[in-house]
């Protein structure tokens, strides 16, 4: 005679419709979590020299002047933002993973993606213009450059 199966006793059953409630309370929350601002660079550390009487870095003779360099398996960008100074940042935006490029006549980092800004430093000056909220600053790399020799070095 063939066996029934057995039915689940009353407390498996009462946990086994907890459990999958619970996992049902989670996806609104991890839906809350946007995956852009979990972006984080990876553990990249490199030293690069550069020379602005050498290709390609002579493109930033000129203040106010970008260059899109890579440095290992990172996007960036260096801009001369004064006679004495060059910034170094990822060109990755945190928010959505847009690029990022300088706006020479507002003097600031957009992202192409969603129009976000961050000042030379990497704080966010203003948000995405499809309405969600950056809070994520834009990493910035070490930069160090004299002006007399128009030598310097990047840290990544």
């Amino acid at each position: 005679m063939p066996q029934t199966p057995r039915q689940p006793e009353r407390r498996q059953f009462l946990l086994r419709i907890g459990a999958a409630a619970g996992c049902g309370a989670l996806v609104p929350l991890l839906h809350g979590c946007e995956t852009a601002e979990l972006y984080t660079l990876p553990p990249l550390h490199v030293e690069v020299t550069f020379d602005l009487a050498k290709s390609p870095y002579d493109a930033l003779k000129t203040v106010g002047a970008s260059l899109d360099v890579t440095f290992g398996n990172v996007d960036g960008l260096l801009v001369r933002v004064s006679d004495a100074q060059i910034i170094g940042v990822t060109r990755i935006c945190p928010h959505q993973q847009g690029n990022i490029k300088w706006d020479k006549a507002g003097a600031t980092l957009v992202c192409t993606t969603h129009a976000a800004k961050f000042a030379s430093n990497g704080a966010v000056t203003g948000q995405p213009n499809n309405g969600d909220t950056l809070t994520t600053m834009l990493p910035t790399w070490a930069v160090t450059f004299d002006a007399a020799t128009g030598k310097g070095t990047v840290q990544t």
